[in-house]
């Protein structure tokens, strides 16, 4: 009876569906509450669930059955292995060209590694030669000093008056190469400025015998008497300039040692073929007159001169600190040592007007303008050198002096 209520039921009988509807409501409407027996707990609940099961199991097992035919089956198994092919022909393809990508990709970093690596090996041989070549000028130094001493010695120096000597003058080359190479001043002239006179006011006149004085005054004062044709300012500010263009600096070395050497020999070879034209004159290499100077002079130590060294590195001191302290101070330590010398006197009305012309291109025209004015600096520089090697050439083929450099009349005529 209960497989044909299901049947009946599956088949939509709707006297089956009513008959299935009355009992649920008369189970639902079951007091259970006889005392004689207690209901137990969740009978009602379980009562209803198990009359939907077997509803809802007898509706699913109803359901026709659609049977797939043969050629279809075979249609999608075929689609089914096509399908099947084609993913793994396109994951072969993808994972051939992922490899080759990585492939690309190691051999690109491996050139990578092997040109780095060369680079690091280059760098470390040329660290290696620069400490040597650090080492060598180090030695060089040192071999150079103690001819230089030697020489000094030789030539009767007392003791107390060659190493202040040299001390000074190396300190003040420093100095003076320093400010040459960090701010490109046009001229670094300090008359009567170096060791000679230092040594003049601390030691005096007095304290230094005739001999010392007349080396002092002849043979060593081309290299401290205005500084001027100091070689290591150029030197320095071209290595500076060459640094800052990223030039090699072993061939600029080199080519201002031979520049050194080389006109150290043609200078010497001039000077004393000038002496051969015009005969020797006196003047500043004249020892009669060093010593007849350093006899009429002759005095203790020079306490006014040494007050005014005193003052001047004070003044030098306070303008550093004020320069440090406040960004936009104007005056430089270096302007006031320079102006209080030869050498500005030369050149400062053209830096006026050039520091004008340059505050009103950048204040109107901004850092473009500023490329435009640097572009008419060079320009003005190479028509003025033209212009002195033409007359210049033409003063010496002519010997008439066409074009002069300078003050007092320095042209080739007069020379």
């Amino acid at each position: 009876e209960a497989a044909e209520f299901s049947r009946r039921l599956a088949a939509g009988d709707a006297s089956a569906a009513d008959a299935l509807a009355q009992a649920q409501r008369v189970v639902a409407a079951l007091p259970f509450a006889s005392p004689a027996q207690p209901t137990p707990p969740g009978l009602k609940q379980r009562m209803l669930q198990a009359v939907a099961a077997a509803a809802t199991n007898a509706t699913v097992r109803s359901l026709p059955v659609r049977r797939i035919s043969a050629p279809a089956r075979r249609t999608l198994a075929l689609a089914a292995g096509f399908l099947v092919v084609a993913l793994g022909a396109a994951s072969w393809l993808l994972q051939r060209q992922a490899l080759q990508a990585l492939r690309r990709e190691t051999a690109t970093l491996r050139q990578e590694i092997q040109q780095k690596e060369a680079e690091l090996a280059q760098l470390k041989l040329s660290l290696a030669l620069h400490h040597d070549l650090a080492r060598a000028l180090h030695l060089l130094l040192c071999v150079c000093v103690a001819g230089v001493l030697y020489f000094l010695s030789a030539t009767g120096l007392p003791i107390v008056v060659l190493i202040p000597y040299i001390l000074v003058f190396f300190a003040f080359s420093i100095v003076v190469s320093r400010m040459r190479a960090q701010l490109g001043p046009p001229t670094h002239e300090f008359a009567f400025f170096g060791p000679n006179q230092l040594l003049m006011n601390f030691y005096g006149t007095s304290n230094i015998p005739e001999k010392a004085s007349t080396l002092l005054g002849t043979v060593f004062l081309g290299i401290n008497r205005l500084s001027r044709s100091h070689p290591m300012p150029v030197q320095l500010e071209a290595m500076k300039l060459a640094d800052t263009q990223r030039l090699h600096q072993g061939a600029v070395f080199g080519l201002l040692s031979a520049a050194l050497f080389i006109g150290a020999f043609l200078g010497a070879i001039f000077m004393i073929q000038r002496g051969y034209v015009r005969g020797a004159e006196a003047g500043w290499g004249d020892p009669v007159a060093i010593v007849r100077g350093v006899k009429e002079s002759n005095a203790g130590p020079n306490f006014t001169g040494m007050s005014m060294v005193f003052l001047g590195f004070c003044v030098v001191t306070v303008l550093d600190v004020l320069r440090f302290r406040f960004p936009g101070f104007t005056l430089h330590p270096v302007g006031y040592a320079l102006s209080l010398n030869f050498g500005v006197d030369y050149y400062w009305f053209g830096l006026v007007i050039a520091l004008f012309v340059k505050t009103l291109v950048q204040r109107y025209y901004g850092l473009k303008g500023y490329k435009q004015l640097r572009n008419v600096a060079f320009g003005i520089l190479i028509a003025e050198y033209s212009a002195e090697l033409i007359w210049a050439t033409m003063a010496i083929v002519t010997r008439q002096s066409t074009y002069t450099v300078g003050f007092n009349e320095r042209g080739v005529g007069e020379q």
